[in-house]
């Protein structure tokens, strides 16, 4: 699947203490890395910004530090997340742990050669009062530095040996320096929120974040109904309305509606929209030659006919899914509207469905081709929920096919269930892949049918996601839990820009995993009882260490215990989201797995639509 990064509200997410600053300029730095703002907090941790002339494919950026008695080895590492731009500048953001860091300086290192920030025999210093401090001055254009660097002792403090990574460094470090120009500035510190306020706040910011990603009367800067996947242009281009994204991001304002009767206008618009590009001839064929499965158009409706991984068969049930939530709510408000407008969209989705269901397609992600759990579960529910449709319209044989071809669909999703593996497979037999995915458990989600959240299989599943992920990213191995952040799957390259990356824990997927404990709770709690099965117990001990084989009865102590260690562990990581999105509360797609700054597509719609719907589901537990 397919950042623009605003340095305002990089510096607004990082905690404020002690604020030093210089203002005295000093001689002119290389022209090829500079740091543009830093920060050290009070939890030791060394962080910002800096902008990297792109000279090479392979290249590193890494922080060296230095302690009172000696220069670590181990450097805090850098991470692109934009660029290079038209003059060949490259964002990038670093972020980790310096114990007592009191000097440090960045190397760039490129085509075997080194460059320096600032320059060889300077570092930046970092001044210690009392308490930690939090130092941060902006610089100007490259070729000017307004940060006085402690000058170099009278040995020589850096020998680099040659090579792309190690560099060691022999010294008698400098004393700290706080010559003219330093002005100390004490500001409070700052506390962050707790977990229940954040998530009502963010609740607020995120429902708003989302309605700016669709057009309607209110945001004309994209067309009305339009439902676009990010404001992103470039690096990566996310300008599109894609089916699958807009379906899901829709399902929720429909349970806006639902809920209270708001957001009339954005379902209508939408439904406008989609109701013209069914009819779009496209690269996957026609209305009823199978266009349908064509997964993204141009934000102007018009077709989208570049290469890409087509057809993706996950669209029409997932449209079909949202507009049967409506109409069957909308139909006592006005019921010509349901019949004469609403019956005809739907109806062409679920006979896609009849029509394609079993056969090959790419997934969610866009990658890979063949049969998936995601793209096959989310049918399966059209399917079920089809046939009583059908039957409300009226349309009685529509609603015998639709129940039959939901039937022949049940063997091939139980067959996902891989008992040897002890989860459900998302693709049989990729080479390269173990097929442990996270959209099994968005699917579990979309489509509670089969296998339910509250299951041993998806709970299994989430076991085995959690696991993976939380020794495979060095932010998770720091953070040590008990959440975590969570990617696609383990094997992902995507790092956001290039598919020959390394790829990072992503919003959709950390709030997913709070998402199914949050609703294996309710079910917990709707079925009066907890069956705790050996396939699973590895999870129910991850929440409630205490936990046994056993079926548990609503009232006695256990069955409570469990409910309640399961909330707190979806808590867990929602509180793992709050670490990591911008202190205005927005969310990019991904967040590194170094430095767990956003990455990817900035202001991702189904980004904001897994939060919201996790807060949801938090709050009928």
């Amino acid at each position: 699947m397919r950042f623009n990064f605003k340095l305002s509200t990089l510096v607004g997410a990082l905690s404020v203490f002690l604020t030093c600053a210089n203002a005295g300029a000093i001689e002119k730095r290389a022209g090829e890395a500079y740091v543009r703002e830093w920060e050290y907090g009070r939890d030791e941790i060394l962080s910002g910004n800096a902008t990297i002339l792109n000279l090479g494919s392979y290249k590193h950026v890494e922080i060296f530090y230095g302690t009172r008695q000696r220069w670590e080895t181990q450097p805090v590492a850098a991470s692109r997340i934009a660029g290079p731009d038209r003059n060949g500048w490259e964002d990038w953001v670093f972020r980790g742990r310096a114990p007592d860091a009191r000097w440090f300086y960045l190397r760039y290192t490129v085509n075997r050669q080194y460059f320096y920030d600032p320059p060889q025999g300077y570092y930046y210093s970092i001044p210690r009062g009392d308490e930690p401090v939090t130092t941060r001055t902006p610089v100007p254009p490259p070729t000017v530095s307004t940060r006085t660097p402690v000058p170099p002792p009278s040995v020589s403090t850096r020998t680099p040996i040659v090579g792309p990574i190690v560099t060691t460094r022999t010294a008698v470090l400098p004393p700290i320096v706080t010559g003219p120009g330093r002005i100390r500035i004490k500001v409070s510190p700052k506390k962050a929120p707790t977990l229940e306020n954040w998530l009502a706040s963010e609740y607020t910011f995120a429902e708003a974040a989302l309605k700016r990603n669709i057009g309607s009367s209110q945001n004309t800067k994209i067309p009305k109904g339009v439902v676009i996947a990010s404001p992103s242009t470039h690096d990566p281009d996310y300008w599109y309305q894609w089916i699958r994204d807009a379906a899901t991001v829709m399902e929720h304002v429909v349970g806006n509606y639902v809920r209270d009767g708001s957001d009339l206008e954005y379902i209508k618009d939408w439904i406008e929209s989609q109701e013209k590009l069914q009819k779009i001839d496209n690269p996957s064929g026609g209305f009823s030659t199978g266009g349908l499965g064509e997964p993204k158009f141009h934000v102007d409706g018009t077709a989208f006919t570049g290469s890409w991984g087509r057809p993706q068969r996950d669209g029409p049930p997932l449209r079909a899914n949202t507009l049967m939530k409506f109409a069957t709510a909308y139909i006592k408000v006005d019921n010509d509207y349901v019949r004469n407008k609403l019956q005809a969209i739907i109806k062409a989705d679920l006979e896609y469905v009849v029509s394609y269901w079993s056969h090959s397609s790419f997934d969610l992600w866009e990658e890979i081709q063949g049969q998936h759990y995601f793209t096959i579960i989310v049918a399966y529910r059209s399917m079920i929920e089809g046939a009583e449709f059908a039957k409300l319209m009226g349309d009685n044989s529509a609603a015998e096919r639709y129940k039959k071809t939901a039937e022949s669909m049940v063997a091939t999703i139980k067959g996902f269930w891989r008992a040897d593996k002890g989860y459900i497979v998302e693709t049989h037999n990729i080479h390269g892949r173990s097929g442990l995915d996270c959209g099994v458990l968005l699917g579990a989600l979309k489509a509670p049918y089969i296998f339910k959240p509250s299951g041993e299989e998806v709970l299994a599943t989430t076991e085995a996601l959690i696991s993976t992920f939380q020794s495979l990213y060095a932010l998770n191995r720091n953070a040590k839990g008990p959440g975590f952040g969570i990617g696609r799957y383990a094997e992902d390259t995507y790092d956001g820009h290039a598919t020959n990356g390394e790829g990072n824990p992503w919003f959709i997927c950390t709030a997913t995993v709070a998402h199914v404990f949050y609703t294996a709770a309710s079910e917990f709690k709707a079925a009066q009882s907890i069956n705790v099965t050996p396939v699973a117990l590895n999870l129910f001990k991850r929440a409630y260490p205490s936990a046994a084989p056993g079926n548990y009865k609503a009232g006695s102590q256990e069955f409570n215990n469990i409910v309640s260690s399961f909330k707190s562990l979806g808590d867990a990581f929602m509180a793992v989201i709050q670490r990591h999105v911008f202190h205005e509360g927005n969310m990019s797609e991904q967040f590194n797995r170094y430095t767990g700054f956003n990455q990817g597509a900035r202001d991702l719609t189904w980004s904001y639509e897994s939060v919201l719907e996790a807060i949801i589901a938090r709050n009928m537990v």
